[in-house]
């Protein structure tokens, strides 16, 4: 297991092991922007990763919103990230500033693979989403 620098101290994880020595992490980010009508409710949107490596999914930020909504996530296989729909302020911070959401243990999506989300804009007027989700591009090291 690497280390999840998104995670908790007490269980970030204890570094990278030997087995996975032969691989390099590269940070990335990849963005979502999602445009929601009033009320509505996308089911299954889903978003493709680079055909680069596989994406680890360290956490998720919400950098921008103009309305209250609530999102889940589901991985590469179909598997939900949560139980239920996740309420916006959950990903803020102080003052609504935008702070990451540890998503552990981390989430591995291999290249060209697709997250899904579902996502309902809670207000009565058009509402625009940007998610940000933080983790490596796990690459082959040059021997």
């Amino acid at each position: 297991m690497r280390n999840n620098p998104y995670a908790p101290p007490a269980i970030r994880g204890l570094g990278q092991q030997p087995e996975t020595a032969r691989y390099i992490d590269i940070p990335r980010f990849h963005r979502i922007d999602v445009s929601l009508a009033a009320s509505e409710f996308i089911r299954d949107r889903a978003s493709e990763f680079s055909d680069e490596g596989d994406f680890i999914l360290r956490a998720i930020t919400v950098a921008s919103f103009t309305g209250a909504f609530s999102v889940q996530f589901t991985d590469a296989n179909g598997y939900a990230l949560s139980n239920t729909l996740i309420n916006h302020y959950t990903f803020l911070g102080a003052n609504n500033s935008p702070v990451p959401f540890p998503v552990f243990p981390e989430v591995v999506f291999p290249k060209s693979s697709k997250i899904s989300l579902n996502i309902l804009n809670l207000t009565s007027a058009p509402n625009t989403v940007v998610f940000l989700l933080h983790g490596v591009m796990r690459a082959q090291a040059l021997r």
